[in-house]
């Protein structure tokens, strides 16, 4: 991930809403976050799945199709995609972009989506990361979870849901954005000298700030991955409670 200022006033407001406002606590923490997320990226990389490159790509896509799409944040994730999610953008570019765009022998999608403009980068975008989508069922009423139809891009020959899956896909363990969280909660400790305040949501300063780097570093949900944290955090105290010998009595 390349960070913006966008990146870096989030994490202000998430600081204020701890009452924070010392601009050298803002300062350490934004830049052990940036690094903890780049740390985090680089450790998911060198083990990279179909799934990771699918989700570099479908994250793309939806935060082009919101009603304020955060342009910075697209511009930042094309920059840091896989190379073989950039490799899959630039052939689908070539196929249905303007014919000038095939002249160049060296062509760069994300150098392309850094001077693009706003209207034109979105629009393009959308038509060369999808390659058609598929209207997946909701669930009904009585059924585990019940859900309303949700329209989903194929990617790569894969739509999520749909059963167009590939043999390496699946569900994710969750274990690496769990120890994405442990990163932040250390950064948070460090810089703001006080443990993150336990809650998922964000509507908690950390929550909030946990929420925002899944925004712009997964497309995994926050609040399912603080509460798997939470829940580790929990099971190490009790783990080091049990490790304790018990006090001796007076004599």
């Amino acid at each position: 991930m390349i960070e913006t200022t966008e990146h870096r006033e989030w994490i202000r407001k998430c600081l204020k809403k701890a009452r924070s406002s010392d601009s050298r606590v803002s300062d350490q923490l934004e830049e052990a976050v940036f690094s903890s997320i780049r740390i985090w990226e680089q450790e998911k990389l060198d083990n990279a799945s179909f799934r990771a490159r699918h989700d570099s790509l479908r994250k793309i896509w939806r935060f082009a199709q919101e009603p304020d799409p955060p342009i910075g944040q697209i511009r930042a994730r094309l920059a840091s995609l896989p190379a073989i999610s950039r490799n899959y953008l630039l052939r689908r570019a070539r196929a249905i972009w303007p014919k000038p765009m095939l002249r160049k022998p060296h062509c760069d999608v994300s150098a392309w989506a850094k001077r693009a403009p706003r209207e034109r980068l979105l629009s393009r975008l959308l038509a060369t990361i999808a390659e058609g989508g598929i209207v997946i069922p909701g669930r009904r009423r009585g059924e585990s979870r019940q859900s309303a139809p949700r329209f989903e891009p194929v990617i790569m020959g894969v739509a999520r849901g749909s059963g167009l899956e590939t043999p390496t896909g699946g569900r994710p363990s969750g274990t690496d954005e769990v120890g994405l969280i442990a990163y932040l909660a250390v950064d948070w400790a460090l810089a703001t000298g006080s443990l993150p305040e336990r809650g998922r949501s964000s509507e908690k300063p950390f929550g909030d700030l946990v929420h925002h780097v899944f925004d712009w570093a997964t497309d995994a949900n926050a609040e399912q991955a603080l509460r798997r944290y939470w829940q580790d955090v929990e099971e190490g105290k009790k783990r080091k409670n049990q490790a304790q010998p018990p006090p001796r009595p007076n004599s």
